[in-house]
């Protein structure tokens, strides 16, 4: 067995930076704040959000507790189930929203509007995700990530294109965002937490429907 303390005293003075026991980060605020409720925690995630455009976060290492250890499964487990609900958003405008531009281009302005909503918000928490990833020395291999998944797309979809077309299900989405959060905090738990209900939702409503769907 590994003494956490000597674990902590050795990751703070920068001997180890990838003992297993090390490596759940929590972002700096986070442990100035005594509260270590979820929704209290989830806050201040809430408030360094937009880190990512001035200086990245300090990041350090954090041993949780047992009593920690529930609060933070528990917390995860009510925001899944939250994405669970994502059937419930099956009515206008979100049903609405496809990536099929013969579709996309004679939207109102108002699917444009909630399109972008979605589109940033994604981006804007992998942006946030990035910074942590860079200030934890982790960042090589989600990169290689960010830029595999839209390759895989783009090459897939060139390679049919006189027989299929590009169908994005909201359950792609769901694995392919779910993919890029490895980062252990309250607010990037709640972030992965959701797009993995959203991911399940779609499997089990409508199956693992083909992404490629034949053109006539």
């Amino acid at each position: 067995a590994v003494d956490p303390n000597f674990v902590t005293e050795a990751y703070n003075q920068g001997v180890i930076k990838n003992h297993p026991t090390a490596m759940n980060f929590e972002h700096s605020n986070m442990q100035k704040n005594k509260d270590l409720t979820p929704f209290g925690v989830v806050w201040n995630e809430i408030s360094g959000l937009f880190t990512f455009l001035g200086p990245v976060a300090e990041t350090e290492c954090h041993i949780y507790d047992r009593m920690e250890v529930f609060k933070y499964n528990y917390f995860y487990l009510i925001v899944y189930f939250i994405g669970l609900n994502f059937t419930h958003l099956d009515n206008p405008p979100f049903n609405q929203i496809t990536l099929e531009w013969d579709i996309m281009k004679n939207w109102p302005w108002y699917l444009w509007v909630t399109f972008f909503g979605i589109v940033s918000f994604i981006f804007l928490n992998i942006g946030y995700l990035c910074t942590l990833y860079i200030k934890s020395g982790v960042i090589a291999g989600y990169l290689e990530l960010l830029v595999a998944i839209p390759v895989f797309f783009v090459v897939v979809t060139y390679l049919y294109r006189n027989t299929r077309k590009l169908h994005v299900h909201h359950y792609v989405i769901g694995y392919c965002v779910v993919m890029l959060v490895g980062y252990q905090s309250m607010y990037t738990s709640a972030f992965g937490a959701i797009f993995t209900g959203i991911m399940v939702e779609g499997a089990s409503r409508w199956g693992f429907d083909p992404i490629w769907i034949p053109i006539f």
